[in-house]
């Protein structure tokens, strides 16, 4: 580790527990909220402080990592980067594409923790705080206090968002914090429509947009299915609408991009986007795949089985779904973007489903009613 990377990696670490303990505190019990915080701080902790030797690292992360370093060694600050011309430009130039989102979050974190690879890392694990309390609060739309808290607990902990978050410098865990954020914010605009949650979920389109643009389309899609479809109520419907027409915009901007699609092999290209990688076939690059590709895998029968009670009680959970149906019909799509980084942008439905089921199977062996169904699967009133 370079001079002062230690420091620089304690202060990471102490200010990401920080903000953790902090912005959960109210999604979570006292202790709940510790104990996950301490043990998603601890891993990159632990990994960054003894482990890293730059060999495990793939392509884009130095990419992203280097773009940061130029842009400082420019003079330039993130604050200078959104809000002055020759900063956007020059951001445009570095990041050499039209996602200049994550190459702006690496300067950011470095900024604050220093020029190393483990900075970006804690930046993400600070966001994925966001998207734990963004989870509780959808769940507890349908669902009673304790079942949200466990649901956000398994959310934050659950292998596939440990691995990604904890090692790699991508832009995955943030595509789907924002995800995660555009979701919630879609299901409180369907309840009451506010001046506060349409700025907040236009600027988190707004950052996706950045990250990966075509990915809004799956939430215009979903958000405009969901509320058309769910209610009778002429200003919803309006505002589906216009989420329709907000993913035809897009659709119609990417049209250098549609090259890219292929038709055939649909069903094929599906089933891999959803499984891969395989448990015995995973690249020497992605070793620390292996325990979450099985552990997915183990997992895929018991969600696809819970699929239809959670939709049944959930309506929440139904935007949740349709999102992950409109990512996945895409992605079946294009080949090039079948694998398991891309798949984490769905990460919630996935959870979602495996709780659930896992849940529901317990709860009715240990204390069904006498319908034989769990009292404490229905959802709150």
């Amino acid at each position: 580790m370079p001079e002062g990377g230690m420091r620089d990696l304690l202060v990471a670490a102490s200010a990401t527990a920080l903000f953790g303990i902090w912005f959960l505190r109210r999604a979570f019990p006292a202790g709940w909220a510790t104990a996950i915080v301490a043990l998603k701080v601890a891993i990159p902790f632990a990994y960054f402080a003894w482990l890293f030797d730059g060999r495990q690292v793939l392509l884009d992360d130095l990419t992203y990592l280097r773009a940061g370093q130029r842009l400082l060694a420019a003079g330039e600050t993130p604050w200078t980067l959104l809000f002055e011309a020759r900063g956007r430009a020059l951001l445009g130039v570095v990041a050499g594409g039209r996602h200049p989102g994550y190459a702006w979050w690496n300067t950011l974190a470095q900024s604050c923790f220093g020029a190393h690879y483990f900075a970006p890392v804690f930046l993400n694990v600070g966001a994925s705080f966001l998207a734990g309390a963004w989870v509780v609060r959808l769940a507890r739309r349908d669902f009673s206090a304790r079942y949200a808290a466990a649901l956000g607990g398994v959310f934050l902990l659950h292998w596939d968002l440990l691995a990604w978050s904890s090692l790699l410098n991508v832009k995955d865990v943030l595509v789907l914090t924002l995800t995660v954020g555009q979701l919630a914010l879609c299901a409180e605009l369907a309840a009451k429509v506010t001046f506060r949650r349409v700025v907040a979920l236009a600027l988190a389109c707004a950052a996706l947009f950045a990250l990966r643009y075509y990915a809004l389309v799956f939430t215009a899609a979903a958000g405009a299915a969901w509320m058309m479809l769910r209610t009778h109520d002429r200003r919803l419907r309006a505002l589906g609408l216009v989420f329709a027409v907000v993913g035809v915009v897009i659709v119609a901007g990417a049209e250098a991009d549609l090259r890219h699609i292929e038709t055939a092999g649909v069903a094929h290209g599906a089933v891999r986007f959803l499984l891969t990688p395989q448990p015995w076939n995973v690249d020497a690059r992605y070793a620390f795949l292996e325990w979450p590709a099985l552990l997915h895998w183990f997992f895929a029968v018991p969600a696809v089985l819970g699929s239809v009670s959670l939709w049944r009680r959930s309506v929440g959970a139904r935007l949740v779904l349709l999102h992950a149906l409109a990512a996945c019909a895409f992605y079946a799509l294009v080949p090039e973007l079948q694998g398991p980084r891309h798949r984490l942008q769905v990460a919630l439905a996935v959870v979602w489903l495996q709780f659930h089921s896992v849940h529901f199977l317990l709860r009715a062996v240990v204390s069904p009613d006498r319908d034989g169904r769990s009292p404490a699967m229905e959802p709150s009133r």
